[in-house]
């Protein structure tokens, strides 16, 4: 959760959790508010504990099944 707040704010997009239990899931690393999105989410995703899907603005973070 609290990392979606701060890239959404950089990114200008939205942060919609399917599980409120995602939203308290922890990750650790540092971030580059210059560069694309993308490979943060690919790192996020790579942790095999989420799915996530982009629809225009809006990042969608899914439990993994």
């Amino acid at each position: 959760g609290n990392i979606m707040q701060t890239l959404t704010r950089w990114y200008s997009t939205d942060a919609v959790f399917s599980d409120p239990a995602i939203e308290n899931m922890h990750f650790s690393g540092s971030l580059n508010r210059y560069g694309n999105i993308q490979p943060i989410l690919d790192i996020i995703n790579s942790t095999g504990k989420v799915e996530i899907e982009i629809n225009q603005d809006n990042i969608i973070f899914k439990k993994k099944k």
